[in-house]
């Protein structure tokens, strides 16, 4: 299945950023995002094949798809 659309949700999140070594310069930082961008349904007709999982008996394939995501970033920062 492909599809091309563009999908629109929310993102929620959070961040710190704290000192390394005691110094203005250096600084580490971490931050975590919850994305939802909902569900889609992706569904063909001409979907074929030797048996496999996603083939049924009118020779079409059915798939849900829950659109969410976890990011993790984690940084060092120098500062001039």
């Amino acid at each position: 299945f492909t599809d091309t659309s563009t999908e629109i949700g929310w993102t929620a999140g959070g961040g710190m950023e704290m000192s390394l070594f005691n110094s203005q310069k250096w600084r580490l930082k971490a931050e975590y995002l919850y994305t939802d961008l909902g569900s889609n349904n992706f569904y063909s007709q001409e979907f074929g094949g030797t048996g496999g999982i996603l083939q049924t008996r009118n020779n079409a394939a059915n798939a849900d798809s829950d659109l969410t995501f976890n990011t993790v970033r984690v940084g060092v920062v120098y500062g001039f």
